[in-house]
């Protein structure tokens, strides 16, 4: 009688299992899938980051500037600076301040009424150099600046900079260079001055015997000697008047026919009376 049951009730098990897993496979297929999204829609921004408005700060003016929105900026890592919008009442540039500066006089408002450029860039840049060839011993030049003694006297590099506006003038051409008169005198007041590149490389440390043939072709322009063979000759200590003697005694060499003839140069020529 047991196994009877048994089998009598074998069918209608199997059947509610078969049941049970249908109903679990249907309601997992109905199950969505994928990442769930977490987190504010896409377009949102953050409170902190946000833009908020403030009109009981519109018409406050700080020197020369005065807020004329009431848009306020938040910037900064952790977002608590608050930036505002200025307008210049003297020149109508438009700036974003931050608050704090402004409130605190820590700053003049418009840089371009209250700090104007008192000399251009391009020459603070020149004398920048020559300050860092007398003091950084990390300057490739320094060993012939500093290295040899020779300072910068301004107290600054904008003083150095207004000195030589002031005093030497601002030219139109800017390849020219920032020379010591006196080439081991220091970078001060009264020993600079403006120079093309040429006058540069002939005031050198090292004589070069430039001056004396510069000065020899401005007198003597009828002895073609080329400026290599001049050259050799003021190296040799040979005075002007030997130099001539020997260019008129004959000879079965060509003179003047080879080589280049340069073309004097007055400010090199004043050089020689000091060599």
């Amino acid at each position: 009688m047991g196994v009877t049951l048994s089998r009598m009730a074998g069918p209608c098990a199997r059947e509610r299992r078969m049941s049970f897993h249908t109903q679990d496979s249907t309601q997992h297929q109905t199950t969505s899938s994928g990442p769930k999204r977490v987190g504010a829609p896409l377009g949102t921004v953050p409170w902190n980051k946000s833009k908020s408005h403030r009109p009981d700060l519109v018409g406050l003016q700080f020197g020369c500037v005065k807020i004329y929105s009431p848009e306020v900026l938040w910037r900064g890592r952790p977002h608590n600076r608050m930036y505002v919008k200025t307008e210049c009442v003297t020149c109508g540039r438009t700036y974003e301040h931050l608050y704090t500066n402004l409130k605190g006089a820590r700053t003049k408002g418009c840089r371009n009424c209250n700090q104007p450029v008192r000399f251009p860039l391009w020459i603070y840049r020149r004398v920048q150099g020559q300050e860092q060839r007398c003091i950084n011993s990390r300057d490739p030049a320094f060993k012939n600046y500093g290295g040899r003694g020779i300072e910068f006297r301004f107290s600054s590099v904008s003083e150095g900079a207004l000195w030589v506006k002031q005093h030497l003038g601002v030219p139109k051409d800017k390849s020219l260079h920032l020379d010591r008169i006196e080439n081991d005198g220091h970078y001060e007041p009264g020993n600079i001055r403006w120079s093309t590149s040429s006058q540069n490389n002939s005031h050198v440390r090292k004589p070069r015997c430039n001056a004396a043939l510069h000065r020899f072709r401005q007198d003597h322009p009828e002895i073609r000697y080329a400026d290599s063979t001049l050259r050799k000759f003021f190296s040799k200590q040979m005075t002007f008047e030997q130099i001539i003697e020997r260019f008129y005694i004959p000879s079965n060499k060509p003179k003047g026919k080879y080589g280049t003839f340069l073309t004097p140069d007055p400010f090199i020529v004043s050089l020689h009376k000091d060599s």
